[in-house]
């Protein structure tokens, strides 16, 4: 169990790096670099209201960590892809073999 908010912030900047986030639409799996203040609304809440600044340049109204199903298969966003030097693909980043490499999780 995360007891104190260092910890928190710690497991959920983690969990965004490795499985992305979706936006109210849910069409995509979006990478976002979250401030430490961010990422404890998100590990606490579930839910980050916005606006949130995606890697691909858009600016989404909130963001949340997806459900197994979409991580494993939701469609990862293209321009996040290509800002971060990771291959398009589906699932979350963790979950694709050559993501797992360029993030150093392999």
């Amino acid at each position: 169990m995360l007891e104190t908010d260092a910890e928190v912030t710690g497991y959920t900047l983690g969990l965004v790096r490795a499985d992305w986030l979706v936006s109210k639409s849910w069409n995509r799996l979006h990478f976002a670099e979250l401030t430490p203040g961010q990422a404890l609304e998100l590990g606490g809440e579930g839910w980050l209201g916005g606006p949130v600044r995606l890697a691909c340049g858009r600016v989404a109204a909130g963001v949340s960590v997806p459900g197994v199903f979409t991580r494993m298969g939701g469609q990862r966003c293209t321009g996040c892809c290509r800002a971060l030097g990771l291959p398009p693909g589906k699932g979350s980043p963790k979950n694709d073999q050559a993501c797992r490499a360029l993030l150093g999780l392999a």
